[in-house]
């Protein structure tokens, strides 16, 4: 069977009609607690993509969208990954101030982060936690991206960081980024597939997906809506 992954990413100033119609109903109370207004646009920008992308392929209204979220450890509905009622894709999103990154998945799981650059270098007790012993350090001002590498991962398996990022290990090769080893989750290692989006250069992306016989089961289709 082969995998299909639609992802998107959108800076949110450059999108239109934004307003929470466009954010599903259960989603309206974490906007509630987003105080900072580039926040609060960066999170309206990042459901409207995914409401507009599943709404598109479940041929509806946005309106008629709901989701639901159920934590894999503790059967929690108040967190957990969220997913939309009924249209047999899995989803991811992220956001940071100024872009959003949306994924879609059919028959796999999927992870993606993005991040802002970060104008200065990250200090030495930050890539300590992040970055394995075994594991070369980054250079200067490129840690952002074996952190989006390691974020998606953990969303794809809807892990969170209650799996030490420590223990996953991640090589960046020509042909771009890939796990090596995952103390926490090693069943899992040989279905990942990371992928480095095309994003602008102030910003860090990677879309995980955990897919049985890896890139060569893996259809990606992606649209920048900037």
């Amino acid at each position: 069977m082969t995998a299909t992954v639609a992802v998107a990413h959108a800076a949110p100033e450059l999108l239109d009609g934004l307003d929470l119609s466009l954010v599903p109903e259960s989603e309206h109370a974490r906007f509630a607690k987003r105080r900072r207004e580039d926040d609060r646009l960066s999170f309206l920008a990042a459901w409207a993509v995914a409401s507009r992308m599943v709404a598109d392929r479940m041929e509806t209204d946005v309106d008629q969208l709901r989701v639901v979220r159920t934590c894999i450890h503790c059967s929690s509905e108040e967190h957990g990954k969220p997913q939309f009622v009924d249209s047999g894709l899995d989803l991811s999103l992220s956001h940071t101030r100024g872009g959003v990154a949306v994924a879609l998945g059919t028959g796999c799981e999927v992870g993606v982060d993005i991040e802002r650059v970060p104008a200065e270098p990250w200090p030495p007790e930050m890539v300590r936690v992040v970055v394995g012993d075994d594991e070369p350090i980054p250079f200067p001002g490129q840690e952002v991206r074996v952190w989006t590498a390691k974020e998606s991962v953990v969303k794809c398996l809807a892990v969170g960081l209650m799996a030490p990022v420590k223990d996953l290990a991640i090589a960046f090769r020509p042909e771009g980024p890939v796990v090596v080893r995952w103390d926490t989750r090693p069943d899992v290692v040989d279905d990942l597939v990371l992928r480095e989006l095309d994003v602008p250069e102030d910003f860090s992306a990677t879309l995980a997906v955990r897919v049985a016989g890896g890139a060569d089961s893996l259809d990606l289709d992606y649209e920048s809506l900037t």
